[in-house]
């Protein structure tokens, strides 16, 4: 290592000489102090707790993404009240919970499955659910009739809920599931984002919102619960109703629409007609206009960076798109 680059010991080499000489009229003559006004204590500084607050998210994304690498996660099921069964068999203690095991709740009974650094699954009264996967890329349950209350936190699609009508896939979050016994059901995100997938059919959506579940169909468009009761209507006519229906529902969905409902309006484009989408647009840049570079003819193209920047203007935190291009989703 040359030390005239550090600390001037030695001969510098020609060209590094040279480039002195040029540049030595731009030398600073004294060390630069900080103002006075500037002066804070170290630990105070907003760079200081910025890094801070980012190692420590570093940290704890670490943590989840180590535990998930680390093999099958050791589940335990507990009952909450009533009399639950694993197997056929009243829970009266905690139990260890396997792939093919099934617990089932009767109408008056709840049990909680836990997975070690995971989180934990509520199962409410009418349930019953199968686990079907335990490895450390992948938690899979069966949701075959009932409904679960989860809160996860692990890395995207890590966990997955099966259902006759779809599946459910957690993207660090909690939230509601129902299925009924005619494989009807829904999706509450209390937090985070849920994807619900049927076949090619599939629909995101974020806290606040909720998907139908309608066998056949697959999953619905997300609507958040505060939209209006007609808005609501509307938007299952659309998703669900015959197709010489639809366009009068779509009509009645823009009628309707509040500022909060243009998620929804975003999530409609993605399968409308090329008619349907610019009626959509017109309508969702009167309540929440898009970033200024998102342009009319960009969204009748299906421009996906487009309806991202749109999306993300909405303030409802970042599903990000590598979540759901996850290489350990399958």
């Amino acid at each position: 290592m040359n030390d005239y680059l550090f600390n001037k010991v030695g001969e510098g080499e020609p060209e590094v000489v040279r480039l002195e000489n040029l540049l030595g009229g731009y030398r600073q003559q004294r060390p630069f102090v900080f103002p006075p006004a500037a002066m804070k204590p170290w630990f105070a500084r907003t760079w200081f707790r910025a890094a801070m607050a980012g190692a420590a998210a570093a940290i704890v994304l670490a943590l989840i993404f180590a535990s998930a690498a680390q093999g099958p996660s050791e589940w335990i099921a507990r009952r909450d009240s009533g009399d639950p069964h694993l197997n056929s068999i009243p829970v009266t203690r905690p139990e260890v919970f396997r792939p093919g095991s099934i617990v089932t709740t009767d109408g008056s009974s709840e049990l909680e499955l836990k997975a070690a650094g995971h989180g934990r699954i509520r199962v409410l009264p009418g349930s019953e659910v199968r686990f079907t996967e335990n490895s450390g890329r992948h938690q899979r349950l069966e949701l075959r009739h009932g409904t679960i209350e989860a809160s996860l936190y692990a890395p995207p699609f890590m966990f997955s809920f099966d259902t006759p009508s779809g599946t459910a896939y957690d993207i660090g979050c909690a939230f509601r599931l129902r299925i009924e016994e005619d494989g009807r059901g829904r999706v509450d995100v209390l937090s985070g984002w849920v994807q619900f997938e049927a076949g090619e059919a599939q629909e995101l959506a974020p806290a606040g919102a909720q998907i139908e579940i309608e066998p056949g169909y697959g999953p619905g468009t997300a609507v958040f619960r505060t939209s209006g009761a007609g808005f609501r209507k509307a938007v299952h006519d659309v998703d669900f109703g015959g197709p010489g229906e639809r366009l009068e529902a779509l009509r009645r969905v823009l009628a309707n629409a509040r500022a909060n409902d243009v998620y929804t309006l975003l999530r409609l484009m993605r399968g409308a007609t090329a008619e349907e989408r610019g009626m959509l647009f017109d309508r969702a840049s009167q309540l929440k206009p898009p970033p200024a570079w998102v342009t009319r003819d960009g969204i009748m193209r299906r421009e996906e960076a487009m309806m991202d920047a749109w999306t993300t203007s909405l303030g409802l935190g970042d599903a990000k798109r590598w979540w759901v291009h996850w290489k350990d989703r399958f």
